[in-house]
């Protein structure tokens, strides 16, 4: 048997053995033919040559099986493997571009006002309707834009604030809280306006005061829009009687009714306590000859109620008494406008 077919022989004996350490398998295998020897340095004693060709030792301290090539023994442990060759190392990507830069968007369409998302949402009234619905509440005169604040006192809705619409002619209103010739402040007063302006009576929003003025008797009967917003009226003497008695009355109507503000002259004993939210400004008045007065001491309101063909019924404050009532007062005097929700 040549070296090569003993190697091959000593192989197929070896996976007898599954790591070396069994002494069973070993002792199985040494009655095979194998000898076993406790440790290495005892494999130099152990004869080789070319009467035991072909013998086969196992040693037990290195687990390691030898056979006798006629010379000497060879171990039966294969070579170890050679490392194997490192990978080479990737290649490292590109850095990407910078990307450009964005395109500017295209302006956006106009926004929706607060009441066209409101209809959108299923509100089916007016605009007027919808901010007298919103907290305040407020109403909107779509003839100028300008927005009143509300107030209701019993079963009646009140504006909150004098009137600041503007007749045209402008000689038909005036701006309140004016002194002498001077006009005053539209912006925190309002308006004061003629009896025949604050009727309408040239009819420019509808036929309920056409032709009422100074020298002539009309006498309306029902509702008078008069130079009030759409929806809203100017009150008749009932209307502002029931006003004074839903507040308490006329001897303290005034107190209820006045602006809690400096803007009133202050008089001892007397209180403006603004009760209701009427919030009435002593915007004073204006005379037929043209002069201012009273700003800061009174407060004239017009109704729609006339007393004879120069004279009509007027809802008055004063700064020195805490009661209110109405009079009769010649229709060329320009005063301060309320208006009453129909």
């Amino acid at each position: 048997m040549n070296i090569k077919s003993l190697l091959a022989f000593a192989a197929c004996a070896l996976m007898f053995v599954a790591c070396g350490d069994d002494v069973t398998e070993v002792n199985e295998i040494h009655q095979d033919g194998m000898a076993v020897l406790e440790a290495g340095l005892e494999l130099s004693k152990q004869k080789c040559d070319s009467a035991n060709v072909g013998e086969m030792l196992f040693v037990m301290d290195s687990s390691e099986a030898f056979i006798c090539d006629g010379e000497s023994w060879q171990t039966l442990k294969g070579a170890d493997g050679k490392d194997g060759e490192k990978g080479a190392d990737g290649v490292k990507g590109a850095k990407g571009a910078d990307g450009k830069d964005g395109k500017n968007g295209d302006n956006g369409e106009a926004g929706k006002s607060a009441y066209e998302i409101a209809k959108e949402n299923g509100f089916e009234g007016t605009e007027a309707e919808w901010l007298e619905s919103m907290k305040g509440p407020f109403i909107q005169d779509k003839r100028d834009g300008k927005i009143y604040k509300t107030v209701k006192i019993g079963d009646q809705v009140w504006m909150a604030e004098n009137l600041n619409y503007s007749v045209k002619p402008d000689e038909q209103s005036w701006c309140g809280g004016g002194s002498d010739k001077a006009e005053g402040d539209c912006s925190v007063y309002g308006r004061l306006y003629t009896w025949a302006a604050a009727m309408d009576s040239v009819a420019a929003f509808s036929n309920d005061g056409k032709g009422c003025g100074y020298g002539a008797k009309c006498d309306p009967s029902g509702t008078v829009r008069g130079i009030c917003p759409e929806g809203w009226h100017l009150p008749s003497k009932d209307e502002w009687n029931a006003l004074i008695t839903a507040v308490g009355g006329t001897d303290v109507a005034g107190k209820n009714l006045k602006a809690d503000s400096d803007l009133w002259t202050q008089e001892d004993g007397i209180s403006n306590d603004d009760s209701y939210g009427f919030s009435a400004l002593p915007a004073g008045d204006r005379y037929y000859n043209g002069s201012f007065s009273y700003a800061g001491y009174i407060a004239f309101f017009w109704s729609a109620s006339e007393d004879g063909s120069n004279r009509a019924y007027g809802m008055n404050l004063y700064c020195s008494y805490e009661y209110a009532g109405l009079d009769d007062d010649d229709k060329n005097y320009a005063f301060s406008v309320r208006c009453l929700k129909d």
